[in-house]
């Protein structure tokens, strides 16, 4: 169980307060303990989306984890006083959990973008990785009942343990909240453009650029006309809202005290 320490209320969105290595274990112990369980990636695009969809934050409330991808979410993590130790990008977690997944003989599903290309890169990398099956789900903004239930059955014949899902938030995030109770998996991920990392059709900043927190800067200039809302318009938006919700929280919380302490004396 999670305990409520452990995550941290960024403008009404839940985001667990875990780094790459503490989720890569808590996910092994979804797998041995059962499912299913739903993990979805929480960025300042999600959290501002889901300021403007109640059913979004309901989504994320009742997922297994949350977990926070970005350096921006870490920065309100830590203005809100519960700091979030590291960033989990989706890219990372695939790579990540795939070397666990080789070790341990769990199999991978894999539902997005290109994901046979995803399929050869992972195995490349992890020759004993079991991979039992790929979906390329037509572009659509709703998939049809039928196309749906097929997916399903396709998913549930090859019973994977982990199920992948890129297909861009929050249209992953929705899928996987819909569909977790008839899927037959241990643990569901949605895991946006990690997909066309893996499978070489986008450039992932280098390294260096990583490690400064820049990778957004990188993807932002690859993108320039489909990322500049989101990573120029939202972003400034984002840490404003938050430094107003720090100041309310400690308005309140010094009211209260008040009260208290005027209780006290009566």
């Amino acid at each position: 169980m999670i305990s409520a320490d452990q995550v941290v209320n960024i403008l009404g969105c839940p985001v667990h307060r875990m780094d790459l290595q503490s989720v890569t274990v808590r996910m092994v112990e979804m797998i041995e303990s059962g499912g299913p369980h739903h993990v979805a990636l929480v960025a300042v695009h999600t959290i501002m989306n889901a300021r403007k969809h109640r059913d979004l934050l309901a989504l994320y409330g009742r997922a297994s984890l949350a977990l926070p991808d970005g350096v921006s979410v870490l920065m309100a993590s830590r203005l809100l006083g519960k700091p979030i130790r590291g960033r989990v990008a989706g890219t990372d977690l695939l790579l990540s959990f795939a070397r666990i997944a080789a070790a341990k003989g769990y199999t991978f599903y894999l539902m997005g973008s290109h994901p046979r290309q995803v399929a050869e890169s992972l195995a490349r990398e992890n020759p004993r990785l079991k991979i039992v099956g790929t979906f390329e789900p037509p572009y659509c903004d709703e998939l049809s009942e039928n196309v749906n239930s097929s997916i399903i059955k396709e998913i549930n014949r090859a019973n994977p343990d982990v199920l992948w899902v890129g297909l861009g938030a929050p249209k992953q995030d929705r899928w996987i909240a819909e569909n977790l109770g008839a899927l037959r998996v241990h643990i569901a991920v949605g895991i946006g453009a990690a997909f066309d990392f893996c499978s070489g059709r986008l450039r992932r900043a280098p390294v260096w650029m990583q490690r400064l927190s820049l990778e957004w800067f990188f993807r932002f200039l690859m993108e320039p006309k489909r990322l500049f809302r989101r990573y120029i318009v939202e972003a400034a938006l984002f840490l404003p809202l938050v430094a107003i919700e720090r100041l309310l929280r400690r308005t309140l919380a010094a009211g209260g005290r008040r009260a208290e302490r005027s209780d006290g004396e009566r």
